[in-house]
Order: structure tokens, then sequence, then C-alpha cells
């Protein structure tokens, strides 16, 4: 999330709103315990490449996945167990694309309530009682609160790492649009 999280810094520097993602799947060999990147970590580029889908999911999943197929790998054997880290609730546009990606687990920071597609706009990763994820925004949410999705059903996902800091982020860009620069500092 560490990683994530700098790409959107570097990302509300050039003036995009500061999401950032990356795409990491858990080593296959038995010794390696720790998750490596898989393509590369992306910040929000809608602005520079003139593309409001260019979100930094969107780059990160289609980065990850170029790496896969150049390793000549299968994207439907390598992707579950890949874990999407992103600093903000996905929207609808991103969660479907992790979901047709198949990826294993979705992790983010701060909560989106206009466009979150994890139970704060709309449900599309996961439904809890209520719809929500059932830790009230914030907190990590437990097994007990989620519900299989219907086409995915071993998706897991996370909500709140690094939450404060990924939603000051995107406060404080708002903030300075609010006041007419786009521009950190």
């Amino acid at each position: 999330m560490a990683v994530a999280l700098e790409q959107a810094r570097l990302a509300g520097e050039r003036g995009e709103v500061p999401v950032g993602a990356v795409v990491v799947v858990v080593a296959e060999e038995a010794s390696a315990q720790h998750q490596q990147p898989l393509g590369t970590a992306a910040g929000n580029q809608a602005e520079r490449q003139g593309d409001p889908t260019a979100h930094a999911e969107m780059l990160a999943l289609r980065s990850a996945l170029a790496s896969v197929s150049a390793r000549g790998d299968s994207w439907r054997a390598v992707m579950p167990r890949a874990t999407l880290y992103v600093t903000c609730e996905p929207c609808p546009m991103c969660a479907g694309a992790a979901l047709a990606c198949r990826v294993g687990r979705v992790v983010y920071g701060a909560r989106q309530p206009r466009v979150g597609a994890d139970g704060s706009w709309a449900s599309l990763l996961r439904r809890g009682r209520d719809g929500s994820d059932g830790g009230g925004g914030s907190a990590a949410t437990t097994e007990e609160d989620q519900q299989e999705h219907p086409y995915h059903p071993n998706l897991e996902v996370r909500s709140g790492v690094l939450a404060d800091e990924s939603a000051a982020l995107l406060k404080a860009f708002f903030r300075r649009r609010r006041n007419g620069s786009t521009q950190a500092g």
C-alpha cells in the first residue's frame, strides 16, 4: 500500500486526482513469503493522457496483464493470486475491471462516498448485510461481514488500509482545486 500511496502523491503533484495503485502477486516459490510487483505501479493519468478511463487501477491492471503475457503465463492462472492495492475505494469502472481480471484480492484505503463501488455509492465488489462493508466505512472489515461475489466467489476485499493518509491526499487536492490551483505545495 505504501507504493500505491507514493504513486498517489506523484499523481497529485502532476495535477491529477491523487490515487495510486499497484498489483502484486505472491511469489510461487515456497521460500519466498513476500509479494512481488506485477507490472508497474501507477497513479491517475486522466489529465495527462486526455483519457477519463486512465485511472490508477486501470493502468496498474493493464501493466500487470502485459507483464503476465510477456512472461508467457496465462492471466487466468496468475491474476487469482494477485492483489490490487489502491489508495481509495475503486469506482464502478475499476471495480468491474478488477472483477474481469479475476484478481484474488482488492485492498484499498479511503472510502469514496460519491463514486465508490464497494458499498459507498454502489456495491459491485461485495455485499454486506446492509449493502455496505459492514465496518462503518473506515475500519477493516471482517470475513463475517463479506458475502461472496456471485461471479467471483473467491474475491477478498479489505478496506481502510492507510485510509487516513489516502483521504488526506484527496482532501488537500480538492481543497487546492476549489482555491484555483491543482499543483501540490
